[in-house]
């Protein structure tokens, strides 16, 4: 899927594939330097069309949505009368953090240091487009694209669930005993259940959606070019 082995827990001083024979250790040293499904979805993501079109520019015009509700959540917390001041400069506050989350998506620099920190995995471009088959998903061209991306957060949902369950079992037969593989048992299956991830940029996305009612809608031009349309020909 895409679980590099810098993101793993380690066993103690040991990697994950330690209790391995030798010959599945070269097996799992093959398969991690081939791309892994993340950098598939990734570089499809970036490849995404319709998101920069025709002069239209997803960025600008999603940008621009957002500002302005900010902007109006903004002016409602300093017209209202039953705020104390305190309550308002934490609300005024909240809406600067949420505008520096946003940024974050949409600034190189931001976001390339946020990478680098193990905040995101997937490129701004990658994230972007993906942003965008969520917000117009009912777009005929996007369905699809919409259905592999929650299908992809189903697989790395129930695996989360599985290791959450391995745990709990793992607690209710060994309590806080050594673990057959070697590990502190229930203590490293629940951290692996919370770290051990693959697909979570696409979780964290849920961030950056805003009301269907406040979407910027698309030029026709771009509509167009993501429907099906069907051309009756002449006799």
């Amino acid at each position: 899927l895409g679980l590099s082995r810098h993101d793993r827990l380690r066993l103690d001083a040991r990697d994950f594939d330690a209790a391995l024979e030798a010959a599945d250790r070269e097996r799992v040293a093959a398969a991690e330097v081939q791309p892994s499904l993340a950098d598939g979805v990734e570089a499809w993501l970036e490849r995404t069309p319709f998101v920069s079109t025709a002069g239209y520019r997803f960025q600008e015009a999603y940008w621009q949505a957002v500002t302005d509700l900010l902007e109006a959540d903004a002016a409602m917390v300093r017209a209202n009368p039953a705020m104390s001041e305190g309550d308002r400069a934490s609300e005024l506050e909240s809406l600067a953090t949420a505008r520096r989350t946003f940024d974050s998506l949409f600034d190189e620099e931001q976001h390339r240091a946020l990478r680098e920190q193990g905040e995101w995995r997937f490129s701004s471009a990658a994230l972007q487009a993906a942003l965008f088959i969520n917000l117009y998903r009912a777009e005929p061209a996007l369905q699809l694209p919409f259905r592999l991306l929650s299908l992809l957060m189903d697989v790395d949902e129930t695996l989360t669930l599985w290791r959450h369950r391995h745990a709990l079992m793992a607690q209710r037969m060994i309590g806080r005993k050594v673990g057959t593989g070697g590990s502190s048992g229930f203590d490293y299956l629940r951290r692996t259940a919370d770290r051990h991830r693959v697909f979570g940029d696409l979780f964290a996305l849920s961030t950056f959606f805003i009301p269907r009612s406040k979407l910027p809608p698309l030029p026709e031009a771009v509509r167009q070019s993501m429907g099906f349309r069907y051309a009756e020909q002449s006799g």
